[in-house]
């Protein structure tokens, strides 16, 4: 049990990668929202999880977005049920008082958010599963040398991995940093 426990951070490979090592932390970018930057190219961070992206929507902007399917377009995965590339827009405030939670009036603009974010309805992959999915993946991607070099300023490199999933295939995307080879997150991705 205690070799277990030292080693829950940890995916161990049966053959040519002896250990792939998670970042302390790696799974909450998964699923829990992690942030929100009112910025086109950034957005929500984190929140790979369908129920938790949405519930901030609708606890942050509820005072305008009264369904769901205002802010949110879902494209399904084309072989895999639950997975899901989503696309969505949030109401634009004035942040000139303290109406709305301190964010201002609403201007009656929508800001588009311009990276499509992949998510997994957890009534289809609970959270455990999804982790397991993914680290699978890294893991494979990794022993399989598909690593794409990041940038010199970028801390990462991006892995790019597989998994079998009722006989379809599921990419994950990862990040790995450069100097300790840690994966910091990861997320499935549509094909």
């Amino acid at each position: 049990v205690a070799g277990a426990a030292r080693d829950a951070g940890k995916a161990v490979d049966k053959g040519t990668v002896k250990d792939v090592t998670f970042k302390k932390g790696y799974d909450t970018h998964l699923t829990e929202v992690e942030g929100f930057k009112a910025k086109p190219n950034i957005g929500i961070k984190g929140g790979h999880n369908l129920e938790n992206f949405e519930q901030l929507i609708l606890d942050n902007f509820g005072n305008q977005v009264k369904d769901i399917n205002q802010a949110v377009t879902k494209t399904p995965h084309p072989d895999i049920s639950g997975i899901y590339e989503v696309k969505y827009k949030l109401p634009v405030y004035d942040g000139l008082s303290k109406e709305n939670g301190g964010k201002g009036n609403f201007t009656g603009q929508w800001k588009e958010y311009k990276n499509p974010k992949t998510v997994y309805d957890p009534k289809v992959f609970s959270d455990e599963q999804i982790l397991k999915l993914g680290r699978e993946a890294m893991e494979e991607g990794i022993s399989n040398n598909r690593i794409i070099q990041g940038g010199d300023r970028s801390p990462s490199n991006m892995v790019e991995g597989y998994v079998n999933v009722n006989g379809k295939r599921l990419e994950f995307m990862g990040f790995r940093y450069k100097n300790t080879g840690e994966i910091s997150n990861f997320f499935p991705v549509l094909d």
